[in-house]
């Protein structure tokens, strides 16, 4: 692979990991596409990276504090004294709010891994599940923002965006669509919706990345990516990815995802003409 080619693929990964068009289907697709083959384990692993470094940047002045308010959590949550004054730390609630949504998250992604890896190769079910994160974000459009914020969401409302978060590994459902969807339903308002979201895809992307290191290391599949493209990969990734942050966070407090149902749907017809016409995988 080019490093031309590893810098478009960088950049689609950054731009559409929070974008809510799904970043699985299109790098799916775009190599499928352009004829490029499917870049190895490697190279995979290093642009989820650097979507990871772009979240870390941009929350970066919550992390701290998310990690000495879950070490106040874990102190406070066993007596019933001690969850009256948790609900009032706003920081130590949201922290396990946050490792709650990680429960849903994490069952869903070992129990249906191989299910869902299968569809990365068939790009009929990567346009349907492209239709469904349309028709989502236009339902989600018309709700009302609601009023939860760290302060007094729900458990159960933390793990529903978990859930959600873990159908999202299927290839064409939008993570960010499914997450930030599921949090507005749940009631959360428009600008703790996203960032919940957000934070909530920190430890799934790292916890699927960490999953994937063994086969890594197995240097299996794939096209080989030099160390320099890998390098330039990941600041691309990070830069398009913190770019792509600060506007869906406008977006959604604007009321303007449902837009990018068009596309998700645009996108899904091409793949699905593409076929038809007998258009086949790259060799």
């Amino acid at each position: 692979m080019s490093l031309g080619q590893a810098v478009i693929l960088a950049i689609v990964q950054g731009l559409t990991e929070f974008i809510p068009v799904s970043s699985s289907a299109h790098l799916a697709l775009v190599p499928w596409a352009l004829g490029w083959g499917e870049p190895n384990v490697a190279f995979d692993v290093m642009l989820h990276f650097g979507t990871v470094l772009s979240l870390i940047a941009y929350f970066r002045g919550d992390m701290g504090p998310l990690v000495l308010g879950f070490g106040r959590g874990m102190v406070a949550l066993p007596t019933h004294a001690g969850r009256a004054r948790l609900r009032s730390d706003t920081t130590a609630h949201l922290a396990l709010l946050l490792v709650a949504g990680c429960v849903p998250t994490a069952i869903l992604g070992f129990s249906l891994h191989d299910q869902f890896e299968r569809f990365f190769h068939e790009r009929s079910w990567i346009a349907v599940f492209l239709i469904l994160t349309g028709i989502w974000l236009v339902m989600v459009q018309r709700l009302e923002s609601g009023d939860k914020t760290a302060d007094n969401t729900r458990l159960l409302d933390a793990l529903w965006v978990g859930f959600a978060q873990g159908v999202a590994i299927a290839p064409g459902i939008s993570r960010s669509g499914a997450t930030i969807g599921t949090a507005l339903l749940t009631g959360m308002d428009r600008r703790f919706a996203p960032r919940f979201a957000f934070l909530l895809s920190i430890p799934a992307i790292l916890g699927a990345t960490a999953a994937k290191l063994p086969e890594m290391l197995a240097d299996s599949g794939g096209h080989a990516v030099g160390a320099w493209s890998l390098v330039v990969g990941v600041m691309a990734a990070a830069v398009s990815g913190y770019l792509a942050i600060l506007l869906v966070m406008r977006w959604v407090r604007e009321g303007r995802l449902s837009r990018f149902a068009y596309y998700c749907w645009a996108l899904a017809a091409a793949v699905l003409i593409a076929l038809a016409l007998g258009a086949g995988s790259p060799a």
